[in-house]
């Protein structure tokens, strides 16, 4: 999905597409995670790359991993390093449309939280859309969850309470 909304960025025209305005053959993909989920050699990983391979016609896609606790490594990481600086200071807004925390800090809105959240992803994009990294501008927008976010809540939320009924 990050792939598809970038190809399609105006800002990174230049460098994702050719002169006819197809995506460039060759595209390689460095993911710095050590969530298993996103490891290049399971299922879900290996169909989304063959997806892309074929939807954008593409003669080689090569993804990388980051050997874990390497990030100290990783060029792009430490270019993010002015971005963090933004962040001095600054007071985000976590309860802009009202708290959706009951006495106890737990979550009693769920709806106001995602308003809430999404209010301060706002006002980070804005903060480092100011930015300009090696003479290139910066491009940060907040993006809407997928619904199967709202499940994994759920299922967190039922687990934090049952173990906090079986804790008492």
């Amino acid at each position: 999905m990050d792939f598809d909304y970038l190809v399609q960025l105006k800002e990174f025209e230049k460098f994702s597409r050719d002169h006819l305005g197809r995506v460039k053959p060759i595209v390689v993909i460095n993911v710095d995670t050590n969530d298993l989920a996103n490891n290049t050699r399971y299922s879900k990983s290996l169909s989304s790359a063959i997806d892309k391979f074929k939807k954008y016609n593409l003669d080689a896609l090569i993804i990388t991993n980051q050997a874990p606790g390497q990030s100290l490594f990783n060029v792009v990481e430490r270019r993010l390093s002015p971005m963090s600086h933004d962040l001095a200071g600054l007071i985000l807004p976590h309860d802009h449309f009202g708290t959706h925390l009951n006495d106890a800090g737990l979550t009693e809105h769920a709806e106001l939280e995602k308003a809430n959240f999404k209010k301060t992803g706002d006002v980070l994009a804005e903060v480092w859309s100011m930015n300009v990294l090696d003479e290139y501008p910066v491009v940060a927008e907040y993006i809407n969850p997928s619904p199967f976010v709202d499940e994994q809540l759920k299922m967190a939320d039922s687990t934090l309470t049952l173990d906090s009924i079986i804790d008492r």
